[in-house]
């Protein structure tokens, strides 16, 4: 290439050279700061945001000009030329090329430099920023106005990762500021999980309260979780006093609502039975023990407190009005007329100690008038036929209890003959079976019996059948006691009889004599909860991404886990994933890399992360149970006035009933579900774990559940650990949870079938899988 150069040309290319020098210049009047200095410091050692702009603006300019400038066509006539002999011209003009070409990868350098800077800086800017923030929100906070604060933490959390996770893509950062970083995400989480645990604390005021369990009744959920999220916020101790004293005030309702329900049991009962006066002044006592809640000007508390009282005095009024229904003859005839007349197959068998009680109040009256003593007359007749169905009763437990012994036998394989002469004398002995109420429980006796003798029988046939075997060899091993002198085989002795080969009730009796069974434990966590504005779990950390893979400038939240309540209004859900996730993945290089000069990396990918420490996530929390948005009171019993046990002229309770949705995979949940929901029932029941096709354990009762064994005999009778026996479920929850039964004009003919001819139906009570779900072992017994 032969170069012709004019003197306009030289002086265009020296044009061009000065006017990269003078951005040079330009570029160099841009300060230069140190976005890692003093970072514990105030932040006056910065420039606003506003400078800061300006001079990216001029950064900025300066780029597009140096863009623009075409540095290509001077390099290819500096190679081009670089071999040959030039004239003094060509000379010249080669020189203010190479000098034009060194300026603009100069100013090149410059403009990336500057902008690393500043691009730091506006990090550090930022960062500074959002922990100013945290500081005020701090210095202002208040339990009371959580709700506004909540966000604002958790936009604070998000800005200030965010500001770090993009300085250490662009730089290599100091340790000082990543351990300031943890100690403010640390603080921020605390902050968030603190939240959480009050907003939990004031649901359970009145989830716990006797406005909700006196319709309600359930497990009281374990405080120690949450104390120790309070005891772990060491940055935030200031804040602990607060959460304390909601504590205190939950304690204190807790033990009013358990001092209620025992007083609402004691009065249910009471009630079953005729009161005496001994009985109501013991009562009366009882209700002077109620701790009535501090009256702080709190309207929650006044209205627990009027409640409480309200139904205290109601308590105590209806027992006082039975006990003035039994002080004549003509009351006390009503009520044993009406107890030999009930025809409700599921009605109470009157007691020994009901009958002593009627026949203590008929002594005290007076029967001066002719009237009076034939009517008394004739209620003492009425008290014997009494006397004879509570002599019925007493056969149909003894029975019950030889059931419970003859499966003990089996399991031990004892001999079962006395126990089964025994219980055909018993039920032969049986009186008054024209009684629809002892002839339910004569055809639930015989159809447990019927189960039982077939086990008897099976266990007989395997013993039968070892025997055979044992004389078999017996007899092998004797005809060839002639050859054992000439032979090596060892003739093996006959096997012994084991649990295993003669026995399939062995493992159910391991498993029920389990005395020490671990309680379940009161937390989950793998509940799916849906949204609720009382409830707000604080974020979970999940693994961190590089910035530089995620879209930058969205906005991201951290995701909590709300609590149970489907009728809960929606709220907004937040999501701390990028953060947290990017927290994360710069702390593990970190921890992985050696110290090293600072020096701006050339790849992105080896930027230094660093890895989040785990007492900077927030934990979760199991939420409260489902209530409803406004507490109604309590609808209040009626009794007639001529019957106490009668349950055909007692007015119906409100009904609280729902249906049992068993698992339709499993025979005993089966066969549960079919007891229970032929019963009256109101009573909490829930599937423990360890429950397989033919045993399990179930939560039985509220608000204190208990742990029970239950096992299915052949034909799907149910049969419930009791002490060291065992007892048919639906006796089991007729006879211990009597005051949760309304048997008002109620039949039930699946309980006085045969188990022979049982049939049952699986889409009464366990329509589909997905509607009758098990519950984990490691849930609360209770939603």
């Amino acid at each position: 290439m032969t170069l012709s150069l004019t003197t306009n040309f030289m002086d265009a290319l020296r044009g061009q050279y000065e006017e990269i020098n003078e951005h040079i210049r330009s570029l160099k009047a841009i300060p230069t700061f140190n976005p890692f200095l003093g970072y514990n410091d105030d932040i006056d050692n910065f420039t606003d945001k506003t400078s800061l702009d300006s001079y990216n603006k001029e950064l900025q300019s300066i780029h597009l000009i140096l863009e623009n400038f075409n540095d290509k066509r001077l390099k290819e006539i500096a190679m081009s030329t670089s071999n040959k002999k030039l004239s003094k011209e060509d000379t010249d003009y080669l020189e203010v090329v190479l000098q034009t070409i060194s300026s603009f990868e100069s100013a090149v350098q410059l403009v990336a430099k500057k902008h690393l800077n500043l691009q730091l800086t506006h990090f550090r800017l930022v960062w500074d920023q959002q922990r100013e923030q945290f500081s005020k929100l701090i210095t202002n906070f208040s339990f009371l106005h959580s709700d506004r604060c909540l966000p604002i933490a958790i936009d604070i959390l998000h800005s200030s990762s965010n500001a770090v996770d993009e300085m250490v893509d662009l730089n290599k950062v100091p340790e000082a500021l990543l351990d300031e970083q943890d100690r403010l995400e640390n603080s921020l989480n605390q902050l968030i999980s603190l939240i959480q645990v009050y907003k939990t604390l004031l649901h359970h005021l009145y989830l716990d309260s006797w406005l909700h369990t006196c319709s309600s009744a359930h497990q009281f959920e374990d405080l120690n979780s949450f104390q120790l999220i309070i005891d772990n916020s060491d940055t935030l101790i200031n804040m602990h006093p607060q959460l304390h004293t909601v504590i205190d005030h939950l304690k204190q309702i807790r033990c009013q609502s358990r001092t209620m329900i025992s007083l609402k049991h004691k009065h249910d009962h009471l009630l079953d039975l005729t009161p005496s006066k001994d009985s109501l002044s013991q009562f009366a006592e009882d209700l002077k023990q109620i701790n009535y809640l501090p009256c702080d000007g709190s309207e929650l508390f006044s209205q627990i407190n009027n409640q409480v009282k309200y139904d205290a005095s109601n308590f105590l009024e209806k027992l006082n009005s039975e006990y003035v229904k039994y002080t004549t003859i003509l009351d006390i005839s009503k009520q044993a007329c009406t107890m030999l007349k009930d025809q409700n197959p599921l009605g109470p068998l009157p007691t020994r100690q009901f009958h002593s009680t009627l026949i203590r109040h008929l002594d005290g009256t007076q029967s001066d008038a002719a009237p009076l003593s034939e009517l008394k007359r004739e209620t003492k007749g009425n008290l014997d036929g009494l006397f004879s169905l509570s002599t019925s009763k007493d056969r149909i437990d003894e029975a019950d209890k030889i059931l419970s012994q003859l499966l003990n036998a089996i399991d031990h394989h004892e001999s079962t003959q006395e126990l089964q002469t025994t219980f055909d004398n018993v039920l032969d002995s049986l009186p008054n079976l024209h009684d629809k109420r002892v002839s339910h429980h004569v055809n639930r006796l015989k159809s447990t019996y019927e189960e039982i003798n077939e086990m008897i029988l099976d266990d007989d046939s395997a013993s039968t059948s070892q025997r055979s075997l044992r004389l078999r060899s017996s007899s092998i091993e004797s005809s060839s006691s002639a050859l054992s002198s000439l032979s090596l085989i060892d003739y093996n002795k006959p096997r012994e009889r084991t649990l295993s080969s003669t026995s399939t009730h062995r493992r159910l009796f391991e498993v029920t004599h389990d005395e020490d069974i671990p309680p379940v434990p009161p937390l989950p966590s793998g509940k799916d909860w849906s949204a609720s504005l009382l409830n707000l779990p604080g974020p979970t950390p999940r693994p961190r991404a590089s910035s530089r893979s995620k879209g930058k400038g969205k906005p991201i939240t951290p995701t909590l886990k709300p609590p149970v309540d489907v009728n809960a209004t929606p709220v907004r859900k937040h999501s701390l994933t990028k953060a947290t996730m990017m927290s994360i993945s710069r702390r593990k290089n970190r921890a992985v890399s050696n110290p090293m000069p600072s020096k701006a990396p050339t790849d992105e990918n080896t930027a230094p992360k660093r890895v989040l420490s785990s007492s900077s996530s927030a934990s979760s929390l199991k939420p409260p149970a489902t209530i409803d948005a406004t507490p109604s009171r309590k609808a209040i019993r009626k009794r007639s006035s001529t019957s106490l046990y009668s349950h055909s002229s007692r007015s119906p309770r409100r009904s609280l009933k729902n249906v049992y949705k068993a698992n339709p995979k499993s025979k005993l949940d089966l066969a549960v579900g079919r007891v229970v929901n032929s019963l009256p029932l109101s009573v909490k029941i829930e599937r423990a774990k360890g429950a397989t096709c033919d045993s399990g354990k179930y939560w039985i009762g509220a608000p204190d559940p208990k742990l029970c064994f239950c096992r299915i005999l052949r034909s799907s009778t149910v049969m419930v650990r009791v002490g060291g026996g065992w007892e048919e479920l639906s006796k089991f929850l007729l006879t211990h949870f009597s005051h949760l039964f309304d048997t008002n004009n109620h039949s039930s003919n699946l309980l006085q079938t045969p188990s022979k001819d049982r049939t049952i139906s699986q889409s009464t009570y366990s329509p589909s899988s997905h509607l009758s779900p098990t519950p984990s072992p490691f849930m609360s017994p209770y939603k």
